[in-house]
């Protein structure tokens, strides 16, 4: 026997000592990177928002109130130039909402739709919520629940009355929120 096989023989122990603990390091390395991948997978997976899934607060589909609004807004009316783009705001949505709510709920007699019947104005129910900006426009729609918002919408621009068209396309304006409770639509907009 040559000395390199009797050193090989010698040493079989140790070889396969250190082949079955590189096998359990390969084992282990293996299980925490098993187990690394599912924790970025769980991660990643659990986002929030859901892309494929439409934004709806108050009744209204925020994606396509948004976008039709601020496509009436940055085209420009007649008479009325381009303006910026406003963004959606949830707290100003839980107003109309609320007032929606509270107008369908009155029991007394108010001819003003922007009012209730003990003379709260639409315009107060922002702060209620902590909504620091002045709520400084609004506007009521009468159409059918059922009705998409779009219709909605494209009402309030389509409109000739001038009070409206200048609160709609107000170039101050920053943000709006919309509410609906049955056939009782209000948009509240502020700068």
């Amino acid at each position: 026997m040559h000395d390199c096989e009797h050193y090989i023989r010698s040493h079989e122990t140790d070889i396969s000592y250190i082949r079955v603990f590189i096998t359990k390091q390969e084992v282990s390395l293996m299980r925490v990177f098993s187990l690394m991948l599912f924790v970025a997978f769980a991660l990643t997976s659990c986002k929030k928002d859901n892309p494929g899934q439409e934004k709806v607060v108050n009744g209204i589909n925020v994606s396509i109130a948004v976008s039709t609004f601020n496509s009436f807004r940055t085209q420009g009316l007649s008479g009325h130039p381009g303006v910026a783009a406003v963004t959606w705001n949830d707290t100003l949505s839980n107003a109309a909402y609320n007032f929606a709510k509270a107008k369908a709920e009155d029991s007394g007699i108010s001819s003003n739709n922007y009012f209730l019947s003990n003379g709260e104005s639409i315009l107060n129910f922002p702060a209620k919520l902590n909504y620091s900006r002045p709520a400084n426009f609004a506007l009521y729609y009468g159409f059918p629940a059922d009705t998409d918002v779009k219709t909605v919408i494209t009402a309030g621009f389509a409109s000739n009355d001038q009070l409206i068209l200048n609160g709609l396309m107000n170039p101050a304006a920053k943000q709006f929120g919309m509410g609906r409770f049955g056939g009782t639509w209000f948009v509240i907009m502020s700068n």
